[in-house]
């Protein structure tokens, strides 16, 4: 059924909401070439016969895999990608990826998304707070209850650090987990660690056992907005609704 004018209007407001609160997105990696060429420094591991990991790029996508058919000539093969983004608090990064293999434990993980990162040494990403993403389920890189789940297909997944307390969520919308609709999966307060605000994805294993492969689509970030500026926005959207009756 075509929507009436009024909730053309509502429609609009809830629009113009959405769009002031994910109106600073900021693509990090597009996914179209090798993140060294978009910014990115890599961090890796080498002693291996097909070197620390390889990178197709294809469609928009880029594959990432440690993979090694002879694991035995494999002596480091972690490679990890960091961006640091000169913010250490009050933000949103995203990550939407496909995995095709991954494997852990509690001192490998072979596909880790982290928002807290170094600037050099092994692991590049913060154990500690980092998300290890299995086949399926994901968790925080020093175990806990894990989130069960299939992620051999594509998801975002998203890290909020706001005020010292981190959260992770699955395929929710940067407008729904400003507004406080989204649910996060995994939460964690108390932070203590490396820098937060150095964004870091890939293999963060030196075990010649656990290793990854992986299809990364983007990576974004954005400020967590206001709370002044999402109650202006909402006014604003009362007042359209109320000027369309």
């Amino acid at each position: 059924m075509k929507p009436t004018g009024l909730s053309l209007s509502v429609l609009a407001a809830l629009h113009l909401v959405g769009a002031q609160a994910s109106a600073a997105i900021v693509t990090l990696y597009d996914g179209s070439t090798s993140p060294t060429s978009q910014g990115w420094t890599r961090t890796g591991g080498g002693g291996d016969v097909n070197g620390p990991g390889t990178e197709t790029s294809s469609g928009g996508t880029t594959e990432f895999s440690t993979v090694n058919p002879t694991p035995d000539n494999r002596t480091s093969p972690f490679s990890e990608y960091r961006y640091d983004i000169s913010r250490t608090d009050d933000f949103l990064v995203t990550i939407r990826l496909d995995v095709v293999s991954s494997s852990y434990n509690q001192l490998d993980a072979g596909l880790t998304f982290s928002a807290f990162g170094g600037t050099a040494g092994f692991p590049v990403s913060d154990r500690s707070n980092n998300v290890a993403i299995l086949a399926d389920r994901i968790q925080f890189g020093d175990g806990g209850s894990p989130y069960l789940m299939n992620t051999t297909t594509f998801h975002t997944y998203s890290m909020r650090y706001l005020g010292g307390t981190l959260q992770v969520y699955v395929d929710a919308s940067s407008a729904d987990i400003f507004g406080g609709t989204a649910v996060p999966v995994m939460s964690r307060s108390a932070i203590a660690g490396k820098t937060p605000g150095v964004i870091v994805f890939g293999d963060a294993t030196n075990d010649p056992n656990y290793n990854s492969d992986y299809i990364v689509d983007y990576v974004t970030v954005e400020p967590i907005p206001e709370p002044g500026s999402l109650m202006l926005a909402g006014l604003g959207a009362l007042g359209l609704m109320r000027r369309r009756r």
